[in-house]
């Protein structure tokens, strides 16, 4: 569900394939390679962040959760709520088969409190929590 981009224009972010391989060192065997797609963001977002900052209100979870999908995401994290959009279709992991899980795990948790998870994940890296501020669009009503 959080995998598909809200444009019915835009296909499908993830495919699978499996493909057999053969090495005299490991033997044969079949694999899984998972194959990502960029999302293309297919219309302007109707507020920009800076507007959506301006409206100086709260939003509850439920406005959270209207935002799952690869071309229109928001998180919250620690009472406060970030439209990733851009970071999301920017992210390298769509080129990187390295950074695949990464982007596999942010388009798991949008539209949701990911506190704990956030929180796990950039422990150990400050320039994260600092990175996640020019996305910043207001707090998270209690």
């Amino acid at each position: 569900e959080v995998l598909l981009p809200s444009s019915e224009a835009t296909q499908h972010n993830l495919t699978a394939s499996i493909s057999t391989s053969s090495s005299s060192s490991r033997g044969s065997g079949t694999h899984q390679a998972w194959q990502l797609k960029r999302p293309v963001l297919q219309h302007d977002p109707k507020l920009t962040r800076r507007q959506l900052r301006q409206l100086d209100r709260t939003w509850t979870l439920s406005d959270v959760s209207q935002h799952r999908y690869c071309d229109d995401g928001w998180i919250a994290v620690d009472g406060k709520v970030y439209d990733i959009t851009e970071h999301l279709v920017n992210h390298p992991g769509w080129d990187s088969g390295c950074q695949v899980t990464t982007v596999l795990s942010i388009l798991a948790h949008l539209g949701t409190d990911c506190s704990a998870e956030f929180r796990e994940i950039h422990r150990p890296y400050p320039v994260a929590w600092r990175q996640v501020q020019a996305y910043y669009i207001g707090e998270l009503e209690e």
